[in-house]
């Protein structure tokens, strides 16, 4: 499953750094650019993915200051990295929906009985029938559905 809900913002971010980065930015890694590119076409995020983003994040917050050139005229490579990984916004977005995803979790592993609808709804492919069935499987015992 991915996640591709993001900001807009956390985009526009990504896109700034990006462009910085067309300029002849010597800052960030491959995997940093690569996220970058990612964030600003809006491509969905494994769950893995957007654990790492908040977590670098969470640490390149602290780098972030911003602007991406100080007095001096040198650029402050924190504030770009910080900005290619989406941002502010993006670290908002990538705690809550890690949290979410580990709720989720906890009460899958809680419910004695998982059922999962994915995909198609007809009379062959999670009929009523079939989800009724199911349902009775349970006998009374807590569901967890997901569709």
């Amino acid at each position: 499953m991915t996640f591709a809900d993001y900001p807009d913002t956390a985009k526009n971010n990504a896109r700034r750094a990006l462009d910085h980065k067309k300029n002849g930015s010597n800052c960030g890694t491959r995997v940093g650019w690569l996220r970058a590119n990612q964030i600003a076409n809006g491509e969905g995020l494994s769950e893995d993915t957007v654990q790492r983003t908040y977590s670098f994040l969470s640490r390149a917050e602290t780098y972030d200051q911003g602007k991406y050139f100080d007095e001096d005229g040198n650029e402050i490579c924190g504030s770009i990295m910080f900005d290619a990984w989406g941002g502010s916004a993006m670290k908002v977005w990538a705690e809550a929906k890690f949290k979410k995803i580990e709720r989720e979790k906890e009460s899958k592993a809680m419910a004695k009985f998982n059922i999962d609808i994915l995909g198609e709804i007809s009379e062959s492919v999670n009929s009523y029938n079939s989800v009724r069935s199911k349902i009775n499987d349970a006998k009374g015992e807590e569901i967890n559905l997901v569709i």
